[in-house]
């Protein structure tokens, strides 16, 4: 057959495979080259406007091209040797190739076409045979491609997003060449890949964030490039990961404490970025980790403490603004590591002093006024930052979280989900700045400051969604030495009284000896949750203590079901029975209360309903009262109605 058709000029006659034409900038390209002398033409060059081939076809039938790729474009469908070709179709055309799926070989081809293949430094192979698992740097296994070797060997332009495609590929080298713009999403699905080198490139952009779906990937190098932008926190996916490096790249942002999640890490180099904060104190978990590289970047703070449970043979934080916690354990830890460049500064960490009050509780909705007091040995001044939280157990969210900032003079509130601050408003400046959980009053807010101290009292209302908890109060104070906190320093309730609705069947007259339902409601503006006790009494005069003599006294307990009946003196409760408990009953000299059609349960999430079956006795008939009491779990802090009249109730003989 005739071979691949030339340059024009050269037209390749004599090669039986033939050659083919390529432009160099896609604005040239001639019409298709003659065809092999004799047998079927072959393959002419690209027509103008892009670097495409064109076909070249002599007398003779055409042979089937199997596995071959044909593009539309301005190429030639080549004459005879002495037919000019014609405009229309242009290919890339390829002899049978079976020993990979035809993807991987089309992704391939566009690595070669898309980093200027010709010009490598060695380009065996490629473009020029039908066994692709010969070409140089490509290496096959199971009739796939599992890895490719290009390193230091002069490719440059862009990564195509068809290297998505080799979908077995466990390892991908292009370190130290001329490749530039972005790294391709699409690598984020190569579900096999086990090893990622792109370091010594020119690439730009962030880093792609569904690199965090590499479940295999042990080793990923991205260093001393130009990537921009901040350390995904979905790299805290890679589980198999054992070294990542990131070094030389003007990455900014924080640590994402995500990579606290990499059990097997072993190396961390960050080397040399824009990377500000903290170093997250998590990272003293990865208890694998032998080398921490953080030199060269603007971190700040003191190292965290939770570092010394590592077993380091490398350490480097020079260049940085970190500081030494001058804990001894921690100081012998530091200088036990055998390669170790340091910045030498000791952290002098600022105080927390006081908070007051101390205790107390109020209802959502009040006006709330704290002092809290700090201390930094090198003046107020040197405080960056101070922050007061009143919240449950001390956690970030869903609480009240104020921070004054020294320098601006500014107050902030933070957002409930912990992900940024509201506000910046001066204190004793009219306005304030509310979210769901509180309102951070400017005006009412005030800052003293003497000497080394720093007293800072806050006005703000808490909202509802802080009510039926018992909250701390935690203070933090922070400078460019360290910082303190959180310290508690008090505790303090937010609560609201529950409210009673008064059984049906009160103001009204019924026989002895005849069962009615009882039906009290006690509602909690907080949920059921916060319920915890709730009674009910027939008296002739407002209780005293939770029972008396002489009446009848009911309870029940939700944290138990239980239900109890006083006894007749009303000196102590009878035995707890649950309700629907068939058979049962609770019995005095007053009444009888029928358990198995007694219950207690939810009316709707706010409010309880205890149904009382009672059959009262002949002997307590007469006209008397119907007290309600409840309370909540914080019955010190208004959570205890008291008992309440609610109505009457005539006993007929």
């Amino acid at each position: 057959m005739g071979g691949w058709g030339g340059d024009p000029a050269r037209p390749n006659a004599g090669n039986p495979y033939g050659g083919f034409s390529e432009q160099d900038d896609g604005s040239n390209g001639g019409r298709g080259g003659n065809g092999g002398a004799g047998g079927h033409g072959g393959m002419g060059g690209g027509g103008g406007g892009g670097p495409s081939v064109g076909i070249a076809i002599a007398g003779g039938s055409f042979p089937t091209l199997q596995g071959a790729s044909f593009d539309l474009g301005p190429g030639g469908l080549g004459g005879g040797a002495t037919h000019p070709g014609t405009g229309g179709i242009s290919a890339n055309v390829w002899s049978p190739v079976t020993e990979i799926p035809w993807t991987e070989h089309q992704a391939l081809m566009a690595l070669y076409r898309s980093t200027d293949g010709p010009n490598w430094t060695n380009h065996t192979g490629w473009m020029a045979t039908t066994t692709p698992c010969s070409w140089y740097g490509v290496t096959c296994g199971g009739g796939h491609v599992v890895a490719l070797a290009l390193n230091d060997n002069h490719l440059s332009g862009s990564i195509p997003p068809e290297m998505g495609d080799l979908a077995s590929l466990e390892s991908l080298n292009l370190w130290s060449n001329q490749l530039s713009g972005s790294i391709p999403p699409e690598l984020g699905g190569l579900a096999n890949l086990e090893a990622l080198y792109l370091p010594g490139n020119q690439l730009s952009g962030g880093i792609p964030p569904e690199l965090g779906g590499l479940a295999s990937l042990r080793e990923l190098f991205l260093n001393n490039n130009q990537l921009s932008g901040g350390i995904p926190s979905a790299l805290g996916n890679l589980a198999s990961l054992q070294k990542l490096r990131l070094s030389y790249n003007p990455l900014g942002g924080v640590i994402p404490p995500e990579l606290a999640n990499l059990s097997s890490l072993q190396e961390i180099s960050l080397y040399a970025n824009q990377l500000g904060g903290r170093i997250p104190p998590e990272l003293g978990s990865l208890a694998s980790l032998t080398s921490l590289i953080l030199g060269g970047n603007p971190l700040g703070g003191p190292l965290p403490l939770s570092l010394a449970s590592l077993h380091l043979g490398s350490f480097y934080f020079g260049g940085t603004n970190l500081c030494e916690p001058p804990d001894t354990g921690f100081q012998t830890w530091l200088t036990g590591i055998p390669d170790l460049q340091r910045t030498g500064e000791v952290c002098v960490p600022p105080a927390t002093v006081s908070a007051s009050p101390d205790a107390g509780y109020s209802a959502p909705g009040t006006l709330l006024t704290f002092t809290s007091v700090y201390s930094d040995a090198n003046g107020w001044d040197d405080l960056d930052n101070v922050y007061f939280l009143l919240s449950p157990g001390g956690i970030l969210t869903g609480g009240v979280y104020l921070r004054y900032e020294v320098a601006a003079n500014r107050l902030w509130l933070r957002l409930p989900d912990d992900t940024g601050w509201e506000g910046g408003g001066a204190p004793e400046a009219p306005g304030a700045v509310r979210t769901a959980f509180a309102t951070l009053d400017y005006g009412q807010s005030q800052v003293l400051t003497s000497a080394d101290t720093l007293t800072v009292t806050w006005a703000f209302t808490p909202s509802y969604r802080n009510s039926g908890k018992e909250h701390g109060v935690y203070l933090r104070a922070e400078s460019a030495d360290g910082f303190a906190g959180w310290d508690g320093h008090g505790n303090w309730i937010i609560n609201r009284q529950p409210t009673l609705l008064p059984p049906a069947a009160i103001n009204s007259t019924v026989p002895s000896g005849q069962r009615i339902t009882l039906d009290p409601r006690y509602f909690d503006a907080d949920g059921l949750a916060n319920l915890e006790t709730m009674y009910l009494a027939i008296a002739n005069a407002p209780p005293s203590g939770e029972f008396g003599a002489g009446a009848i006294y009911l309870k029940y307990e939700q944290a138990t079901n239980l239900m109890y009946l006083a006894d007749s003196a009303g000196t102590t409760w009878g035995v707890g029975i649950p309700g629907g408990a068939a058979g049962e009953s609770l019995e005095n000299s007053a009444v009888k209360v029928i358990m198995q059609y007694t219950s207690a349960g939810a009316a709707d999430a706010r409010t309880q309903i205890v149904r009382w079956r009672v059959e009262l006795k002949s002997g307590f008939a007469g006209s008397h009262y119907v007290y309600m009491r409840a309370r909540d779990g914080f019955p010190g802090a208004d959570g205890d109605t008291g008992w309440t009249l609610k109505g009457a109730l005539t006993i007929a003989r």
